[in-house]
């Protein structure tokens, strides 16, 4: 089925590829930071705001949430070829 796509459509998929490794980067790297934010807190008495420390928290995993959303949306596309056509010639 993705044999006959064209060259372009092709490329398009391997652009949206790339995106998604690039999204899965961000999201362990926010969940890294999300980790180190508890641990630092709860252990290691870190001296941060609780407020502040939910602020961050909650900004975190809504930033995760997108992106997973845009895996999502990329995977979606990535897998219909008429909708990879519709999205790359947008």
């Amino acid at each position: 089925m993705m044999d006959e796509l064209s060259k372009l459509d092709r490329d398009y998929r391997e652009i949206l590829k790339k995106k998604n490794r690039y999204y899965l980067v961000v999201i362990i790297l926010l969940l890294i930071c999300t980790g180190i934010l508890l641990v630092g807190s709860n252990w290691f008495e870190l001296k941060i705001n609780e407020h502040a420390s939910g602020f961050l928290t909650g900004m975190f995993s809504s930033i995760c949430l997108i992106f997973a959303l845009f895996i999502f949306k990329n995977h979606r596309i990535m897998d219909n070829p008429k909708l990879l056509k519709e999205y790359r010639i947008a």
